[in-house]
């Protein structure tokens, strides 16, 4: 990679933890729930592939299956995970969201929405149409 291009990579990366940081710092002012991020992070995993078991959750986290099973237990102690199990393999578990989770959820995404069209308010639509045509692009590559 020349020397131009990795001071552009460099800077988007940047730029995108940057904008992780302030939309974690979001997340804290707008989460009166009192979840950590941690539990949320299962929620918002469990919300995207609802069946999902707690290996899979280890596993796109980076954590043990004995961490993910604690968390998934404190989420299941407060109500917002409820466990199933599977019908094709009964020793397996499958884990979704209650409605008082879903409702959750939903105000959060909601905050994270307004919070993302602030801080992309300063693109014009054709910017941000093609912000989104290019993000696309580089997620396409991983699928």
């Amino acid at each position: 990679m020349n020397t131009k291009r990795n001071k552009h990579v460099v800077s988007i990366f940047n730029g995108l933890n940057a904008m992780k940081r302030n939309l974690v710092e979001h997340v804290g002012q707008v989460n009166t729930s009192g979840l950590p991020p941690s539990q949320w992070v299962v929620l918002y995993l469990v919300h995207g592939q609802p069946g999902m078991g707690v290996k899979d959750i280890a596993e796109m986290i980076g954590i043990t299956s004995s961490a993910a099973t604690q968390l998934v237990n404190g989420l299941s102690k407060k109500g917002l995970v409820v466990r199933k199990t599977n019908t094709k393999d009964r020793r397996a578990l499958q884990l979704y969201l209650s409605p008082k989770a879903k409702k959750q959820i939903e105000t959060m995404m909601q905050a994270h929405v307004q919070r993302i069209g602030e801080m992309f308010s300063i693109l014009t639509t054709k910017e941000l149409v093609q912000y989104d045509k290019l993000t696309q692009k580089i997620i396409d590559q991983f699928h």
